[in-house]
């Protein structure tokens, strides 16, 4: 009907109510692991992430210390990987957004650091290790989506800095993180031509460009 409208107070109006504001987050700075790791004294730099273990004495003052990250993790709206045995308490913390390092990871390893010292906690670093898988190719970009599908992994979203070579980030930190070494061609080596990604005649028509994973650990 012409000129009928339903008030808005009727209780028969079904308007979909108004989403609650969001709280929005920090912006990123993205970091080289240099600056992340010389920013975050105490935390060791493994594998692209900062890492601190710490040993407890028994598993209530482990809670305890990982109940009180927990409320700075809220607070900073930034949440660290946690691994717990017994006494020992690892934590690993990246931007997974960007996939690098950041300021909000210095931030939160800043805090954590305070959390430790206020317990007279001591980093203890003598068992942290990581694995990492080194492909050597001559075009990471070629190869690149294909090692991400065939391991389920996104691909960074942004460009990273020149100091963190591309790679195969694992969101989870459940298995190792791929990472591509870039090889010469032959011409390249007697031309000292600095073309490095999708060069035609570094590409070997109809196969892979890479030679095969290798594996190195630290």
């Amino acid at each position: 009907m012409d000129g009928w409208a339903v008030p808005r107070d009727r209780p028969d109006d079904h308007r979909r109510p108004e989403a609650p504001l969001r709280k929005a987050r920090p912006m990123s700075t993205i970091l080289t692991p240099r600056e992340a790791s010389v920013a975050a004294p105490g935390w060791r730099l493994l594998a692209g992430q900062l890492h601190l273990s710490a040993d407890f004495g028994d598993f209530d003052r482990a809670m305890e210390f990982v109940t009180a990250v927990a409320e700075v993790a809220r607070t900073l709206d930034h949440h660290p990987d946690i691994d717990i045995r017994w006494s020992r308490v690892h934590l690993s913390v990246s931007t997974h957004a960007v996939g690098a390092l950041t300021n909000r990871d210095v931030r939160l390893a800043t805090q954590v650091s305070g959390l430790l010292a206020d317990r007279g906690i001591q980093p203890d670093h003598a068992r942290l290790s990581a694995v990492e898988i080194a492909i050597d190719t001559m075009d990471s970009d070629a190869i690149r989506p294909f090692w991400a599908a065939v391991l389920g992994r996104p691909l960074p979203k942004v460009e990273l800095p020149d100091e963190e070579e591309p790679d195969v980030p694992d969101p989870d930190a459940l298995g190792p993180r791929i990472r591509f070494e870039q090889l010469l061609a032959p011409c390249q080596v007697a031309t000292g031509c600095a073309w490095t990604s999708g060069c035609p005649t570094t590409r070997p028509s109809g196969g892979s460009s890479t030679p095969g994973p290798r594996v190195a650990a630290w």
